[in-house]
């Protein structure tokens, strides 16, 4: 991971940042949106995901297949690697701390890794996954969101060289 030891991003024509910008603030709905979605289905209550999953006979609530779990692999693994890129590289450029930026990486890296898994291993393995999947929802939404915001503010605020 480069680090850059000032804000790279002030070498962005304002143009630039301000496309950039609006760019990353859609992003940011749609992170929203995501966890709004998670609320409907789920509430984000452990029980609930698993059973949203593993199915219900009470719940009158089927198992997803394994073609409904590739379709959903399939278009979170082509679309979350390059949301994230895409505020990773713009947060890499703003001047908060270097520790910060490796912090907030990792946490949604790992989160994007173990939130695209959750749904395989609550539905193959057990139910007792459906907590992690809550626990990488959230802290996949909060890190990305916070990498966003982050850049935003910080491209609204600087001035071109």
């Amino acid at each position: 991971m480069k680090d850059y030891t000032r804000s790279a991003l002030r070498s962005i024509p304002r143009s630039g940042r301000l496309l950039y910008a609006a760019s990353v603030g859609l992003i940011l709905v749609g992170l929203v949106t995501n966890v709004l979605v998670a609320l409907y289905r789920t509430q984000l209550d452990p029980r609930r995901v698993a059973i949203y999953y593993r199915g219900g006979e009470e719940e009158l609530v089927f198992p997803k297949t394994y073609a409904e779990l590739l379709e959903n692999s399939h278009f979170h693994l082509f679309m979350m690697p390059v949301i994230f890129l895409v505020l990773a590289h713009l947060f890499l450029l703003t001047p908060v701390s270097r520790n910060l930026k490796r912090g907030l990486v990792l946490v949604a890296i790992l989160s994007l890794g173990l939130d695209v898994a959750g749904p395989w291993l609550i539905r193959y393995v057990s139910a007792g996954f459906a907590g992690l999947k809550v626990l990488t929802t959230l802290t996949l939404s909060a890190s990305l969101f916070a990498m966003g915001a982050v850049s935003v503010y910080h491209m609204l605020r600087v001035r071109a060289s």
